[in-house]
């Protein structure tokens, strides 16, 4: 998960000497003594042992830096061990294809460890020391120097750097293989920690959508367009965070709609956390924006004020009207919480337009998605299924 409001640096590497045998069996095995393993063909989180918070890069461009956070289940926590040869490693990170690296080859204690390009430099390539009980450090071929957590921060943000070896519960990772790719199953084909990182596709684009002020981390992915979701850190402060969604084109004036329906299947976590998944329909000039609120966690509501409750579009909703930064704001929020379902939005738009709080607008973009206030310590919100049928 790549976070934009929280930017520490990182902590000290760990120095030191590795004995490692090598065993094949199909992936390349790594036996770094009795008990700890690495298969170069698993991902795996690693923890540090004094914090038990895990190693994340904070973003997916080359110089992005290492943190430690708390785990969870983006893909931006999750590394695997690429040979270099001479018991040397690359650690790949999992979201962007990119490796930890001293960074600016700077040799001394303290300095940052970010990613970069996969040059095989090598301040890029780390042995492993077997600290016993499937622990490891990490010790880089240029300098000499372990994989540390500054200061012995407990902190999430905390930065991820070099130091003389110690073997101190700072400078030890617990290895935890994981399954999957971000927070969704299997390999995903698009994934994002990016703050405006979108993926285009088939007449969709999905957008990770971190806008709004003081919002944490989000990683965003895909398996399809109509199968995707995100990990999201956002802390628990008011005002939305941000809006990971789906978006299609329709061009129809209300008066022209034929077909407008949708289906969803969602899952998504129920307590401690303030978010809706909605729909966000807007006008193709932007000046109006139709909500559609199928569940609701949490501290949140919607803009303006209660103005009835009507059943149209297969469900029962209570109807608000207001507006902000000269956008006029409809939002429907229904009447109990539901995960999965059909809503004919045609009907809803038709509604407005009908009892006259509309006028014939052309609609522009049909979005599905998730308003995210908070979700502090990760939560993972997930779009099993999708459709959305426009004529």
């Amino acid at each position: 998960m790549s976070r934009s409001t929280t930017r520490s640096t990182l902590r000290r590497l760990l120095a030191g000497g590795l004995t490692a045998a090598l065993a094949t069996t199909g992936a390349l095995t790594v036996a770094t003594g009795a008990s700890a393993q690495v298969s170069t063909g698993q991902y795996y989180q690693l923890i540090a042992v004094h914090s038990g918070k895990a190693i994340q890069i904070d973003g997916t461009g080359a110089g992005a830096m290492a943190v430690q956070w708390t785990p969870g289940s983006g893909a931006n926590q999750q590394f695997r061990f690429e040979p270099s040869g001479s018991g040397y490693y690359r650690l790949v990170a999992r979201h962007s294809g990119m490796v930890l690296d001293v960074f600016n080859w700077n040799p001394n204690n303290g300095a940052e460890i970010r990613q970069w390009t996969d040059l095989n430099g090598t301040n890029q390539q780390w042995s492993i020391v077997d600290r016993g009980n499937n622990q490891i450090s990490l010790i880089n071929r240029f300098s000499g120097k372990a994989l540390d957590v500054w200061e012995w921060s407990t902190a999430n943000g905390a930065r991820i750097s070099q130091y003389d070896s110690t073997g101190g519960a700072n400078q030890r990772f617990q290895l935890v293989p994981v399954d999957g790719g971000g927070s969704g199953p299997g390999n995903p084909v698009w994934q994002s920690c990016d703050q405006w990182g979108n993926w285009q596709t088939g007449g969709w684009t999905l957008y990770n959508n971190i806008w709004g002020s003081g919002a944490g981390s989000q990683c965003i992915w895909a398996n399809s367009p109509t199968n995707w979701g995100v990990h999201a850190d956002h802390p628990n402060t008011g005002g939305v965070k941000s809006y990971p969604n789906l978006t299609r084109w329709y061009g129809r004036q209300i008066s022209q709609i034929g077909t407008a329906t949708s289906s969803f299947n969602v899952t998504v976590p129920t307590s401690g956390v303030a978010f809706t998944s909605t729909y966000d329909i807007w006008s193709s000039d932007n000046a109006h924006e139709v909500m559609i609120w199928v569940n609701r966690y949490g501290p949140v509501g919607a803009i303006g004020s209660y103005q009835t409750t009507v059943t149209v579009g297969g469900h029962t909703w209570d109807f608000y009207l207001g507006g902000h930064s000269g956008i006029t704001v409809y939002s429907f929020l229904r009447q109990g919480n539901v995960h999965s379902g059909t809503v004919d939005l045609g009907a809803v738009l038709r509604w407005l337009h009908n009892s006259g709080r509309i006028s014939n607008v052309t609609i522009g973009d049909v979005q599905f998605g998730f308003e995210i206030t908070s979700s502090a310590g990760g939560r993972d919100f997930t779009v099993n299924s999708y459709s959305l049928n426009l004529s």
